[in-house]
Protein backbone atom coordinates (compact mmCIF):
# COMPACT_ATOMS: atom_id res chain seq x y z
CA UNK A 1 0.00 0.00 0.00
CA UNK A 2 1.56 3.64 -0.60
CA UNK A 3 2.17 5.58 1.66
CA UNK A 4 -0.05 8.32 0.43
CA UNK A 5 -3.56 5.86 0.39
CA UNK A 6 -2.08 4.88 3.90
CA UNK A 7 -1.95 8.38 4.99
CA UNK A 8 -5.59 9.05 3.41
CA UNK A 9 -7.21 5.51 5.57
CA UNK A 10 -5.37 7.38 8.66
CA UNK A 11 -7.57 10.66 8.00
CA UNK A 12 -10.81 8.92 7.28
CA UNK A 13 -10.38 6.67 10.37
CA UNK A 14 -9.80 9.71 12.77
CA UNK A 15 -12.56 11.88 11.18
CA UNK A 16 -15.33 9.33 11.35
CA UNK A 17 -14.16 8.50 15.52
CA UNK A 18 -13.91 12.22 16.02
CA UNK A 19 -17.58 12.49 14.82
CA UNK A 20 -18.31 9.64 16.78
CA UNK A 21 -16.64 11.13 20.03
CA UNK A 22 -18.36 14.19 18.96
CA UNK A 23 -21.70 12.98 18.88
CA UNK A 24 -21.13 11.44 22.06
CA UNK A 25 -19.64 14.30 24.15
CA UNK A 26 -21.59 17.50 22.59
CA UNK A 27 -24.56 17.51 25.29
CA UNK A 28 -24.18 21.44 24.82
CA UNK A 29 -24.68 21.69 21.19
CA UNK A 30 -20.93 22.65 21.60
CA UNK A 31 -17.83 22.13 18.64
CA UNK A 32 -15.08 21.88 21.05
CA UNK A 33 -14.57 18.63 23.31
CA UNK A 34 -11.52 16.45 24.20
CA UNK A 35 -10.22 13.74 21.87
CA UNK A 36 -8.22 11.15 23.37
CA UNK A 37 -5.60 8.98 21.10
CA UNK A 38 -6.75 5.42 20.60
CA UNK A 39 -3.65 3.29 21.05
CA UNK A 40 -5.43 -0.32 21.60
CA UNK A 41 -8.98 0.29 19.55
CA UNK A 42 -8.92 -2.22 17.28
CA UNK A 43 -8.50 -0.81 13.43
CA UNK A 44 -6.85 2.62 15.12
CA UNK A 45 -3.41 3.56 13.19
CA UNK A 46 -0.18 3.87 15.10
CA UNK A 47 -0.15 6.80 17.71
CA UNK A 48 2.07 9.11 15.46
CA UNK A 49 -0.07 8.38 12.52
CA UNK A 50 -2.62 9.79 14.51
CA UNK A 51 -0.73 13.12 16.02
CA UNK A 52 0.17 13.85 12.32
CA UNK A 53 -3.19 13.09 10.79
CA UNK A 54 -4.90 15.58 13.73
CA UNK A 55 -1.92 18.42 12.54
CA UNK A 56 -2.95 17.63 8.31
CA UNK A 57 -6.91 17.53 9.06
CA UNK A 58 -5.59 20.83 10.90
CA UNK A 59 -3.69 22.18 7.88
CA UNK A 60 -6.97 21.58 5.36
CA UNK A 61 -8.57 23.98 7.85
CA UNK A 62 -11.38 21.52 9.11
CA UNK A 63 -10.14 21.51 12.54
CA UNK A 64 -8.37 23.25 15.48
CA UNK A 65 -6.54 21.52 17.85
CA UNK A 66 -4.49 21.98 21.24
CA UNK A 67 -2.99 19.79 23.79
CA UNK A 68 -5.39 19.31 26.94
CA UNK A 69 -4.60 21.85 29.48
CA UNK A 70 -5.39 19.82 32.14
CA UNK A 71 -3.41 17.03 31.10
CA UNK A 72 -0.31 19.36 30.23
CA UNK A 73 -0.14 20.83 33.83
CA UNK A 74 -0.04 17.58 35.33
CA UNK A 75 2.58 16.40 33.10
CA UNK A 76 4.59 19.39 33.65
CA UNK A 77 4.02 18.92 37.58
CA UNK A 78 5.03 14.80 37.20
CA UNK A 79 8.31 16.59 35.24
CA UNK A 80 9.23 18.70 38.32
CA UNK A 81 8.81 15.99 40.72
CA UNK A 82 11.60 13.69 39.17
CA UNK A 83 14.19 16.47 38.41
CA UNK A 84 16.31 15.79 40.82
CA UNK A 85 16.14 11.94 40.48
CA UNK A 86 19.37 9.92 38.84
CA UNK A 87 16.73 8.24 36.04
CA UNK A 88 16.40 9.82 32.71
CA UNK A 89 12.91 10.56 31.34
CA UNK A 90 11.86 10.73 27.59
CA UNK A 91 9.72 12.99 26.48
CA UNK A 92 6.29 11.52 26.04
CA UNK A 93 4.25 13.14 23.00
CA UNK A 94 0.71 14.09 24.31
CA UNK A 95 -2.27 11.86 23.68
CA UNK A 96 -5.38 13.84 25.11
CA UNK A 97 -6.52 17.37 22.92
CA UNK A 98 -9.10 19.62 22.65
CA UNK A 99 -10.22 19.65 19.47
CA UNK A 100 -12.81 22.25 17.49
CA UNK A 101 -14.82 21.12 14.98
CA UNK A 102 -14.98 23.68 11.88
CA UNK A 103 -18.43 23.90 10.48
CA UNK A 104 -19.56 23.14 7.65
CA UNK A 105 -15.54 22.53 6.31
CA UNK A 106 -15.35 19.09 8.59
CA UNK A 107 -19.18 17.56 7.45
CA UNK A 108 -17.69 18.76 3.60
CA UNK A 109 -14.36 16.57 3.93
CA UNK A 110 -16.41 14.29 5.72
CA UNK A 111 -18.83 13.73 3.16
CA UNK A 112 -15.78 13.19 0.60
CA UNK A 113 -13.79 10.35 2.34
CA UNK A 114 -17.28 9.13 3.12
CA UNK A 115 -17.69 8.76 -0.81
CA UNK A 116 -13.51 7.76 -1.52
CA UNK A 117 -13.51 5.23 0.83
CA UNK A 118 -16.81 3.55 0.96
CA UNK A 119 -15.34 0.44 0.60
CA UNK A 120 -12.42 0.96 3.09
CA UNK A 121 -11.58 -2.73 4.71
CA UNK A 122 -14.69 -3.93 4.53
CA UNK A 123 -14.51 -5.14 8.14
CA UNK A 124 -14.63 -1.06 9.28
CA UNK A 125 -16.36 0.63 7.22
CA UNK A 126 -18.64 -1.85 5.09
CA UNK A 127 -21.39 0.29 2.73
CA UNK A 128 -23.67 -2.29 1.66
CA UNK A 129 -25.87 -2.27 -1.42
CA UNK A 130 -27.97 -4.71 -0.14
CA UNK A 131 -31.61 -4.05 1.42
CA UNK A 132 -31.21 -2.69 5.49
CA UNK A 133 -33.03 -5.77 6.47
CA UNK A 134 -30.71 -8.23 4.64
CA UNK A 135 -28.08 -6.17 6.19
CA UNK A 136 -30.10 -6.57 9.95
CA UNK A 137 -30.37 -10.06 9.29
CA UNK A 138 -26.79 -10.67 9.12
CA UNK A 139 -25.39 -8.86 11.61
CA UNK A 140 -28.36 -10.66 14.31
CA UNK A 141 -26.66 -13.72 13.01
CA UNK A 142 -23.21 -12.29 13.70
CA UNK A 143 -24.11 -11.54 17.01
CA UNK A 144 -25.88 -14.53 17.89
CA UNK A 145 -22.17 -16.64 16.83
CA UNK A 146 -19.84 -14.30 18.80
CA UNK A 147 -22.78 -14.72 21.95
CA UNK A 148 -22.14 -18.73 21.66
CA UNK A 149 -18.18 -18.24 21.36
CA UNK A 150 -18.17 -15.77 24.81
CA UNK A 151 -19.59 -18.23 27.42
CA UNK A 152 -17.31 -17.12 30.50
CA UNK A 153 -17.90 -20.95 32.01
CA UNK A 154 -16.67 -22.69 28.72
CA UNK A 155 -13.09 -20.77 29.16
CA UNK A 156 -11.65 -23.73 31.02
CA UNK A 157 -11.76 -26.12 27.92
CA UNK A 158 -10.36 -23.62 25.27
CA UNK A 159 -7.08 -24.62 23.62
CA UNK A 160 -6.95 -21.33 21.93
CA UNK A 161 -4.74 -19.23 24.19
CA UNK A 162 -6.06 -16.18 22.08
CA UNK A 163 -9.47 -16.78 22.07
CA UNK A 164 -10.41 -13.71 24.36
CA UNK A 165 -8.78 -11.29 22.53
CA UNK A 166 -10.32 -12.92 19.47
CA UNK A 167 -13.75 -12.50 21.08
CA UNK A 168 -13.14 -9.00 21.99
CA UNK A 169 -11.89 -7.79 18.60
CA UNK A 170 -14.85 -9.66 16.80
CA UNK A 171 -17.18 -7.65 19.32
CA UNK A 172 -15.83 -4.32 18.46
CA UNK A 173 -15.70 -4.84 14.52
CA UNK A 174 -19.66 -6.00 15.10
CA UNK A 175 -20.17 -2.99 16.83
CA UNK A 176 -18.87 -0.71 14.37
CA UNK A 177 -20.27 -2.64 11.61
CA UNK A 178 -23.58 -1.59 13.10
CA UNK A 179 -22.77 1.87 13.41
CA UNK A 180 -21.41 2.54 10.30
CA UNK A 181 -24.68 0.55 8.58
CA UNK A 182 -27.07 3.02 10.25
CA UNK A 183 -24.61 6.01 9.02
CA UNK A 184 -24.33 4.37 5.69
CA UNK A 185 -28.35 4.05 5.37
CA UNK A 186 -29.49 6.46 6.48
CA UNK A 187 -31.55 5.41 8.58
CA UNK A 188 -33.95 7.57 10.88
CA UNK A 189 -35.28 5.85 13.76
CA UNK A 190 -35.28 6.97 17.37
CA UNK A 191 -33.38 3.31 18.00
CA UNK A 192 -30.29 4.39 15.99
CA UNK A 193 -29.22 6.55 19.01
CA UNK A 194 -28.51 3.43 21.43
CA UNK A 195 -25.77 2.23 19.21
CA UNK A 196 -23.95 5.40 19.55
CA UNK A 197 -24.03 5.39 23.37
CA UNK A 198 -20.76 3.75 25.15
CA UNK A 199 -21.19 0.00 26.94
CA UNK A 200 -20.01 -1.35 29.58
CA UNK A 201 -17.17 -3.66 27.14
CA UNK A 202 -14.29 -1.12 27.18
CA UNK A 203 -12.61 -0.14 23.32
CA UNK A 204 -9.34 -0.89 24.84
CA UNK A 205 -7.99 -4.35 26.35
CA UNK A 206 -5.23 -3.88 28.99
CA UNK A 207 -3.13 -6.88 30.80
CA UNK A 208 -5.80 -7.37 33.62
CA UNK A 209 -7.33 -9.27 30.78
CA UNK A 210 -4.21 -11.54 30.30
CA UNK A 211 -5.39 -14.45 32.00
CA UNK A 212 -8.58 -16.44 31.07
CA UNK A 213 -9.53 -17.74 34.58
CA UNK A 214 -9.30 -14.13 36.02
CA UNK A 215 -12.00 -12.42 37.36
CA UNK A 216 -11.77 -9.59 35.36
CA UNK A 217 -11.77 -11.57 31.93
CA UNK A 218 -14.64 -13.43 33.16
CA UNK A 219 -16.29 -10.14 34.02
CA UNK A 220 -15.67 -8.43 30.20
CA UNK A 221 -16.55 -12.27 28.70
CA UNK A 222 -20.44 -11.68 30.61
CA UNK A 223 -20.27 -8.09 29.49
CA UNK A 224 -20.05 -8.50 25.88
CA UNK A 225 -22.44 -11.26 26.45
CA UNK A 226 -25.14 -8.96 28.03
CA UNK A 227 -24.32 -6.19 25.61
CA UNK A 228 -24.84 -8.13 22.30
CA UNK A 229 -27.56 -9.58 23.66
CA UNK A 230 -29.34 -5.70 24.37
CA UNK A 231 -28.11 -4.90 20.72
CA UNK A 232 -29.84 -7.78 19.30
CA UNK A 233 -32.91 -6.72 20.93
CA UNK A 234 -32.38 -3.32 19.93
CA UNK A 235 -31.79 -4.88 15.87
CA UNK A 236 -35.18 -6.69 16.13
CA UNK A 237 -37.23 -3.93 17.26
CA UNK A 238 -35.45 -1.92 14.05
CA UNK A 239 -36.00 -4.51 11.82
CA UNK A 240 -40.04 -4.71 12.65
CA UNK A 241 -40.33 -0.60 12.09
CA UNK A 242 -38.46 -1.15 8.84
CA UNK A 243 -40.69 -3.91 7.94
CA UNK A 244 -43.51 -2.04 8.91
CA UNK A 245 -42.40 1.23 6.97
CA UNK A 246 -42.47 -1.76 4.02
CA UNK A 247 -45.64 -3.06 4.34
CA UNK A 248 -46.38 0.67 4.35
CA UNK A 249 -44.70 1.49 1.10
CA UNK A 250 -45.68 -1.62 -0.65
CA UNK A 251 -49.80 -0.31 0.08
CA UNK A 252 -51.84 1.68 -2.42
CA UNK A 253 -49.49 4.43 -3.83
CA UNK A 254 -47.19 6.07 -1.87
CA UNK A 255 -47.53 9.61 -1.25
CA UNK A 256 -45.88 12.38 -0.39
CA UNK A 257 -46.90 13.47 3.52
CA UNK A 258 -44.83 16.44 4.71
CA UNK A 259 -43.25 19.25 4.05
CA UNK A 260 -40.97 21.59 6.09
CA UNK A 261 -39.88 24.92 5.08
CA UNK A 262 -36.60 25.42 7.33
CA UNK A 263 -34.87 29.43 7.55
CA UNK A 264 -32.75 30.93 9.78
CA UNK A 265 -35.03 33.66 11.13
CA UNK A 266 -38.83 33.81 11.25
CA UNK A 267 -38.36 36.15 8.60
CA UNK A 268 -35.95 34.70 5.87
CA UNK A 269 -34.37 37.62 3.95
CA UNK A 270 -32.42 35.17 1.12
CA UNK A 271 -33.04 31.16 1.50
CA UNK A 272 -35.61 28.59 2.36
CA UNK A 273 -34.57 24.65 2.80
CA UNK A 274 -37.05 22.90 2.03
CA UNK A 275 -37.79 19.70 3.40
CA UNK A 276 -39.73 16.16 2.20
CA UNK A 277 -41.16 14.07 4.43
CA UNK A 278 -38.79 14.74 7.51
CA UNK A 279 -35.81 13.98 5.67
CA UNK A 280 -33.60 16.96 6.79
CA UNK A 281 -30.38 15.19 5.70
CA UNK A 282 -31.53 16.09 2.46
CA UNK A 283 -32.34 19.78 2.18
CA UNK A 284 -33.27 21.77 -1.06
CA UNK A 285 -32.25 25.56 -1.22
CA UNK A 286 -34.94 27.85 -2.87
CA UNK A 287 -34.40 31.49 -3.39
CA UNK A 288 -36.77 33.95 -1.14
CA UNK A 289 -36.55 36.63 -4.19
CA UNK A 290 -36.45 35.86 -7.93
CA UNK A 291 -34.18 37.77 -10.20
CA UNK A 292 -36.72 40.91 -10.69
CA UNK A 293 -36.60 40.90 -6.98
CA UNK A 294 -40.57 40.10 -5.89
CA UNK A 295 -40.82 36.81 -3.61
CA UNK A 296 -40.84 33.41 -4.49
CA UNK A 297 -44.03 30.68 -4.96
CA UNK A 298 -41.92 29.02 -1.53
CA UNK A 299 -41.65 32.48 0.18
CA UNK A 300 -45.18 32.76 -0.52
CA UNK A 301 -46.71 29.41 0.94
CA UNK A 302 -44.25 30.37 3.46
CA UNK A 303 -46.38 33.33 4.16
CA UNK A 304 -49.19 30.99 3.91
CA UNK A 305 -47.92 28.11 6.44
CA UNK A 306 -46.78 30.90 8.82
CA UNK A 307 -49.47 31.80 11.29
CA UNK A 308 -53.18 31.80 10.35
CA UNK A 309 -54.04 35.89 10.43
CA UNK A 310 -50.64 37.08 11.07
CA UNK A 311 -49.80 40.63 9.65
CA UNK A 312 -48.15 40.99 6.44
CA UNK A 313 -48.23 37.13 5.80
CA UNK A 314 -51.70 36.36 4.07
CA UNK A 315 -51.00 36.01 0.40
CA UNK A 316 -54.70 37.34 -2.25
CA UNK A 317 -56.01 34.91 -4.17
CA UNK A 318 -54.13 34.91 -7.70
CA UNK A 319 -54.68 31.86 -10.13
CA UNK A 320 -50.73 32.50 -11.23
CA UNK A 321 -49.78 32.41 -7.45
CA UNK A 322 -52.11 29.21 -6.68
CA UNK A 323 -50.58 27.69 -9.46
CA UNK A 324 -46.87 28.44 -9.00
CA UNK A 325 -46.89 26.98 -5.52
CA UNK A 326 -48.89 23.96 -6.23
CA UNK A 327 -47.05 22.93 -9.57
CA UNK A 328 -44.09 24.91 -9.81
CA UNK A 329 -42.58 23.80 -6.78
CA UNK A 330 -42.50 20.26 -7.71
CA UNK A 331 -40.88 21.15 -11.28
CA UNK A 332 -37.46 21.84 -8.99
CA UNK A 333 -35.12 19.39 -10.24
CA UNK A 334 -34.35 17.62 -6.93
CA UNK A 335 -37.89 17.72 -6.05
CA UNK A 336 -38.68 16.10 -9.14
CA UNK A 337 -36.22 13.42 -8.16
CA UNK A 338 -37.94 12.25 -4.99
CA UNK A 339 -41.31 12.30 -6.11
CA UNK A 340 -40.53 10.22 -8.95
CA UNK A 341 -42.15 7.35 -7.23
CA UNK A 342 -44.63 8.85 -5.31
CA UNK A 343 -48.47 8.93 -7.20
CA UNK A 344 -48.93 12.51 -7.74
CA UNK A 345 -48.06 15.86 -6.79
CA UNK A 346 -50.51 17.10 -3.76
CA UNK A 347 -52.64 20.34 -4.02
CA UNK A 348 -50.74 22.37 -1.45
CA UNK A 349 -53.34 25.43 -1.31
CA UNK A 350 -56.34 26.65 -2.58
CA UNK A 351 -58.71 29.81 -2.59
CA UNK A 352 -60.23 30.83 0.83
CA UNK A 353 -64.18 32.74 1.10
CA UNK A 354 -62.23 36.01 1.83
CA UNK A 355 -60.37 36.00 -1.56
CA UNK A 356 -56.81 34.91 -0.12
CA UNK A 357 -54.71 31.63 -0.34
CA UNK A 358 -54.79 28.75 2.47
CA UNK A 359 -53.27 25.43 3.47
CA UNK A 360 -55.34 22.94 1.17
CA UNK A 361 -53.89 20.50 4.37
CA UNK A 362 -53.92 17.18 1.69
CA UNK A 363 -50.39 17.08 3.14
CA UNK A 364 -48.50 18.93 6.13
CA UNK A 365 -47.20 21.74 5.69
CA UNK A 366 -44.96 23.22 8.28
CA UNK A 367 -42.53 26.35 9.20
CA UNK A 368 -39.18 26.27 11.38
CA UNK A 369 -36.17 27.56 12.23
CA UNK A 370 -32.52 25.49 11.66
CA UNK A 371 -31.57 25.97 14.95
CA UNK A 372 -34.87 24.19 16.73
CA UNK A 373 -36.62 22.09 14.07
CA UNK A 374 -32.89 20.44 11.99
CA UNK A 375 -31.01 17.73 13.79
CA UNK A 376 -27.79 18.81 15.44
CA UNK A 377 -25.51 16.46 13.02
CA UNK A 378 -27.63 18.04 9.67
CA UNK A 379 -27.34 21.55 10.60
CA UNK A 380 -24.38 22.58 8.81
CA UNK A 381 -25.91 21.48 5.39
CA UNK A 382 -28.67 24.50 5.88
CA UNK A 383 -25.80 27.10 5.42
CA UNK A 384 -26.42 30.19 2.65
CA UNK A 385 -23.50 29.85 0.45
CA UNK A 386 -24.64 32.89 -1.38
CA UNK A 387 -23.30 35.36 1.30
Amino acid sequence: MISEEKFNKTLWWLMQTIKEDWLLENLDNRDKFIFILQEKTVGAPPLDRQRKGLSKLQDLGVIKYGVYVDKLKTSIQTWKNVTNSNYVYEYEPPNEFEVTLIQPAFDNLYQNYEQSFSDYGKKFYHKSTQSPLVVIDELENEGININRRSQENDAVYWDDSDHLDKIFKDYNLWRQRIKDFLIQSKIISNLSGYFFEADSVPKIKGGIYDNINSPKSQELLKNIRIEISKKLEKLRELRKELEQETNLQTQGERQLKSMHLITDSLEPKSVIFLVLDGQFQMPIRFAVKNNGGDPTSIKKLYNIAYFVDAPNKMVAYDKNTANGINNGLFKRKAVKEYMTNKSKSPTLVQKSKEETLVLKNDIVVKVGLIKNDVPTQYQSLYIDKTR
